[in-house]
């Protein structure tokens, strides 16, 4: 720690490490972790997918959902 005193906001903004500008950096956009419980035969759908996140794959499946059902506009492609 340093010798002059910090704010706390400037404790808050290190978020892990001694150096300036260390640590893991503020995530933009957040999410949100749930528990479900999935059949059989998705979970081991998810499993055989090996190029997408379990996550990313639920995620766009229930936006494709929303927009099919025009319940919501669609969003922004993201990369």
């Amino acid at each position: 720690m340093s010798d002059h005193p910090q704010t706390p906001d400037q404790i808050r903004a290190e978020r892990g490490g001694k150096r300036s500008g260390s640590g893991r950096k503020k995530v933009s956009a957040k999410k949100i972790r749930i528990s479900t419980s999935l059949a059989v035969d998705v979970v081991e759908y998810l499993d055989s997918l090996a190029d997408k996140p379990k996550a990313q794959i639920i995620e766009d499946a229930i936006r494709s959902y929303i927009i099919k059902e025009n319940l919501l506009k669609a969003p922004p492609k993201t990369a």
